[in-house]
Formats: C-alpha cells, sequence, structure tokens
C-alpha cells in the first residue's frame, strides 16, 4: 500500500546515516541520534495500532493475574 511505501521511503535518511557513518567514517553526533529517533518514532506511530498493543497487553495481564 502506499503507507508501507512511505514508510520503506522514509528509512531512507536513517540508512544513508548509517552508510556514510561505515564507509566514509563520518562522526556521530548529537543531530543524528536525534534524527534517527525522530525517524523511527515517525515509523512506529504510522506502523503501530496502539489501540491493538493495548487490548493485547490487557489479555497477557489479565492471563497472568489468572495465573497467579
Amino acid at each position: 500500500t502506499s503507507t508501507e511505501t512511505a514508510v520503506i521511503l522514509s528509512t531512507e535518511a536513517f540508512f544513508g546515516m548509517l552508510a556514510s557513518i561505515l564507509i566514509l567514517n563520518e562522526q556521530i553526533t548529537s543531530t543524528l541520534l536525534i534524527g534517527a529517533l525522530l525517524i523511527f518514532t515517525g515509523i512506529l506511530i504510522v506502523e503501530v495500532d496502539f489501540l491493538e498493543f493495548k487490548r493485547v497487553w490487557r489479555k497477557m495481564n489479565e492471563e497472568k493475574e489468572s495465573n497467579d
């Protein structure tokens, strides 16, 4: 889908940064790390269904409590 394509393309900057560090011996700066964090935060926001995650988390906790 177009959303999946956008997510893949949004990682281009991260992998470009990683390649520059590994191939060109670029210095890792706070700006690079913050940028990588922002990219992955954006990907998580788009890809993770937080309501489903919350439902599964509650179910796991209920099962754990019933086993105790």
